[in-house]
């Protein structure tokens, strides 16, 4: 499905989706991801970056519905598809990273990190946290 241009520049301007997905028991979960990009006119995507339940949800059923709002014309844009993972190391991984560090800064380098390598790095600065726990900006 072609996105339409109307969609494409709601995307780019407000890029916070809010991603539905389903668990592993059909119930619904929505997780809202910051890093989107409009890659090309059929193709949206979002930098993942510590979303273990999303990433576990798209494992079970690789379907989602993103819903984009402009809350200052009160226009909302929905798209619906399948999903396909893109892992950090592969070739379509390097020739995509380079928009969002364009886009998004440093911030882009967080992408497809595992949320326990984090967890391995702070317990060696001895901070005890859990791969599930809040932890502020300056400590990630």
């Amino acid at each position: 499905m072609t996105i339409p241009a109307t969609a494409q520049k709601l995307i780019k301007q407000f890029s916070l989706g809010f991603v539905a997905t389903m668990d592993a028991n059909g119930h619904p979960a929505v997780s809202p991801k910051g890093t989107f990009l409009v890659v090309d006119d059929e193709t949206i995507a979002f930098g993942e970056i510590r979303s273990p339940g999303t990433m576990a949800n798209l494992g079970n059923l690789p379907r989602v519905e993103v819903n984009f709002f402009d809350p200052f014309k009160r226009k909302a844009v929905r798209i619906a598809g399948d999903v396909r993972v893109v892992e950090r190391g592969s070739d379509e991984f390097s020739a995509l990273i380079g928009r969002w560090i364009d886009t998004w800064g440093e911030l882009a380098k967080r992408m497809g990190e595992k949320g326990a390598d984090l967890v391995k790095e702070l317990f060696n600065l001895d901070m005890m946290v859990t791969v599930n726990q809040t932890i502020d900006q300056d400590t990630a």
